[in-house]
């Protein structure tokens, strides 16, 4: 079979979001907002749609960040006799995006009823001199001054496909010659490494399929087009895990990675950091 290179993002759930949550799945996303408006802004009951390929998220210009605000505890506008509305922004890789955030959303607005909140779901590393992110997730700590790293959760690689392989013949570590492998296009040397670990480098698999962002491989994998490596243990969070996407094997790889939450070291007793932080760990916890 021949290498199969696949760029499109494929559908998730997060529609229902709409008015309090933008995402952006890649640096180019295919979530998109009607009519360029602003989550949280009245003009954004529009609808909202999620299509394949690579469009950007259209969002109002950039304005001057806007003095910090407590997320939580927010002042009230005496002239409307209701809070004023806040944005708080997270840079968060998709995976951990959909599988940690998006699940904790009706908790965040529990707790900040009067706080939008805007995730950029992205495998790029955000640039805190630049924009307009509060805090990132990441993976690993980056060649940076300024910044504050505390260490969320450590994840290593995981073999995860559709129950059909299994039962079609997937049982050992020599099977995967006969299945596609599915790589994330941002991290070539991920199967490699892992296959090296396992004791099988010089494996031979049955093709390649590339796809540029976690969701989509999930999915692929989800649909029976081959293997692909999860990151274990927040993959077992993922809705149909254990029903649509199984570990075919009781392997576990002895490297690891850590996943970073990164902030400005200026704004380490910033009370709406703060607040952003415990959420992330509780959402963390309830994952594991």
């Amino acid at each position: 079979m021949r290498d199969i290179a696949h760029s499109d993002n494929l559908n998730d759930n997060t529609a229902r979001y709409k008015r309090d949550l933008v995402t952006s799945d890649e640096p180019n996303s295919s979530i998109w907002i009607a009519g360029s408006a602003v989550a949280g802004d009245p003009a954004a009951d529009g609808a909202a749609g999620v299509r394949a390929g690579r469009v950007a998220v259209e969002l109002p210009p950039r304005r001057a960040r806007p003095r910090a605000q407590p997320v939580g505890d927010q002042p009230s506008d005496p002239r409307a006799g209701t809070a004023v509305r806040r944005q708080a922004w997270i840079s968060a890789l998709p995976f951990f995006t959909s599988t940690v955030l998006i699940p904790a959303l009706a908790d965040f607005k529990r707790r900040h009823p009067a706080t939008t909140l805007r995730i950029e779901a992205t495998h790029q590393y955000a640039d805190f001199n630049s924009s307009q992110v509060d805090v990132a997730i990441r993976y690993g700590r980056e060649h940076s001054t300024g910044l504050k790293f505390e260490p969320l959760v450590e994840v290593t690689g995981l073999p995860v496909c559709a129950p059909a392989l299994i039962k079609s013949g997937l049982r050992d570590l020599a099977d995967l010659s006969r299945q596609v492998l599915i790589h994330l296009t941002s991290q070539p040397r991920a199967w490699p490494a892992w296959l090296n670990e396992a004791g099988i480098a010089e494996l031979t698999p049955r093709g390649h399929l590339w796809l540029d962002s976690v969701p989509a491989m999930l999915e692929a994998a989800e649909q029976g087009l081959g293997v692909t490596l999860a990151m274990a243990p927040l993959i077992k969070a993922r809705p149909g895990f254990g029903r649509k996407l199984v570990a075919p094997f009781d392997v576990a790889a002895r490297h690891t990675e850590t996943i970073y939450l990164v902030s400005r070291t200026e704004q380490a007793r910033d009370r709406r950091i703060g607040a952003l932080r415990r959420w992330i760990i509780d959402a963390v916890g309830r994952a594991r």
